[in-house]
C-alpha cells in the first residue's frame, strides 16, 4: 500500500480499517489524518474512486476537476492525487479484496458494540492483529513491511488543518441555528450571529471565542436538535 518518491511500488498490505455514520466530506479528510498517523507518515501519491469528497467532475482521461476543500487539504499534508477511470472496478480490485479479506477475519460474526468509538476500537485491534501476518510469498511479516516502507514516506505535517465546514448562522426565535438543511439549539440570545462547524461526527456552535453547544451530528433533513438545558432560564 503506498508508493515511494522515486514511483517503484512496494506493496506492504496493511491498512487502517475505520467506521463513521456517514460518507461526509469532513470524514473523509479526518479519516486521511487516522491513516497518516497509523503509518507514521505521509504516502507521496494516494489513488481514489471518483467520490464526491473528492472530485467536482470528471474531465477528459485521468484530469479531475477536484473540490476546493481536497485540494486545499492535500497541499497542506504535500500528497499527489490519482483517480480510477470510471466504472473500472479492475482497477482498485486488490483494496476491494483486502477489504473482504478484513471483513471475514474481523466482522464476522457482526460484533456486539457500545457504540461506534467501541467499534472503531475493535477495528483498530484487527489492524494491529494483522500487522504479524505473513502474505503469500513473503517472508517478513506485514509489520515489517510497514517499517520498511515508513522510509519512503512523507513526513507528517506539524501544524493541524481544520477539518470542520464552518458557517455563520444567526439565532433565531426558537433558540436554533440553522447549519445547512438541520436545526441545532445553543444557549445564546436570539438574532446573534454565532460560527457553526459541522465536523465528522459533532456539530459545534461557537459564541465569543468559546463553544456555548455541541451536538450529535444529523444526518437527515429539516430536522430539529435540542438541548433542553438550551432553553432553561
Amino acid at each position: 500500500m503506498g508508493r515511494d518518491k522515486r514511483s517503484v511500488s512496494f506493496v506492504c498490505a496493511a491498512w487502517l480499517v475505520a467506521a463513521y455514520p456517514h460518507a461526509s466530506q469532513q470524514a473523509f479528510l479526518e479519516a486521511h489524518e487516522h491513516a497518516f498517523a497509523y503509518f507514521c507518515g505521509v504516502f507521496a501519491r494516494l489513488r481514489y474512486d471518483n467520490l464526491k469528497s473528492a472530485v467536482k467532475k470528471i474531465l477528459r482521461g485521468y484530469q479531475r476537476q477536484e473540490t476546493e476543500r481536497y485540494i486545499a487539504f492535500r497541499s497542506h499534508c504535500g500528497f499527489q492525487s490519482e483517480f480510477c477511470n470510471p466504472v473500472s472496478g479492475h482497477e482498485k480490485g486488490g483494496v476491494e479484496n483486502e477489504g473482504g479479506y478484513f471483513r471475514r477475519n474481523h466482522l464476522v460474526p457482526i460484533p456486539v458494540t457500545r457504540d461506534l468509538a467501541n467499534l472503531n476500537e475493535l477495528l483498530l485491534e484487527g489492524c494491529r492483529q494483522d500487522e504479524y501476518r505473513k502474505l503469500a510469498g513473503r517472508s517478513e511479516t506485514v509489520g515489517v513491511a510497514m517499517a520498511i516502507e515508513h522510509e519512503q514516506l512523507l513526513p507528517l505535517v506539524q501544524e493541524s488543518f481544520d477539518l470542520a465546514e464552518i458557517s455563520f448562522p444567526q439565532m433565531d426565535r426558537s433558540g436554533c441555528v440553522r447549519v445547512r438543511t438541520n436545526f441545532y439549539s445553543a444557549p445564546v440570545p436570539v438574532g446573534t450571529n454565532v460560527t457553526a462547524k459541522r465536523h465528522a461526527g459533532p456539530v459545534e456552535i461557537w459564541h465569543q471565542g468559546r463553544c456555548v453547544a455541541r451536538h450529535e451530528r444529523c444526518f437527515n433533513r429539516h430536522q430539529k436538535v435540542l438541548a433542553l438545558d438550551h432553553f432553561l432560564i
